[in-house]
């Protein structure tokens, strides 16, 4: 019952209301808890500090490793995104397109473990 735990928020408090109303909980108090930056978040809840939303992308190394747990299979909308921006008058240079190039394969890397993690977590709950 998540009414005995701390929350954990990022940022953006409205998380926890958002996903409380998504899961149909009821008698949580989404406010209270920790406000942190949001990797911090994740950091105090991989020690054992309360429970935190996260993203996929700051959270998959840390779900394959065992340092965190998904205890509910909802997912949420991203509320955001990554960019690489420079500006638009100047070309790409090669440390650039290199950075630009690691980053891309990293994300797809990740991208591919998430789905293979979450494929094993519908299978265990026979999904």
């Amino acid at each position: 019952d998540l009414k005995e735990y701390n929350l954990l928020h990022e940022e953006r408090k409205q998380w926890w209301a958002e996903w409380l109303a998504a899961a149909g909980v009821k008698g949580v108090e989404d406010w209270r808890g920790t406000l942190f930056h949001n990797h911090l978040a994740i950091e105090a809840a991989e020690a054992g500090q309360g429970f935190a939303l996260g993203d996929q992308i700051l959270c998959t190394d840390s779900l394959l490793e065992g340092w965190l747990k998904r205890p509910f299979a909802l997912d949420m909308k991203d509320h955001g995104n990554y960019w690489i921006v420079r500006a638009k008058a100047s070309k790409e240079t090669a440390p650039a397109r290199s950075f630009r190039e690691w980053l891309m394969s990293e994300m797809a890397d990740t991208n591919r473990k998430y789905a293979a993690l979450k494929a094993a977590q519908l299978k265990a709950a026979g999904r």
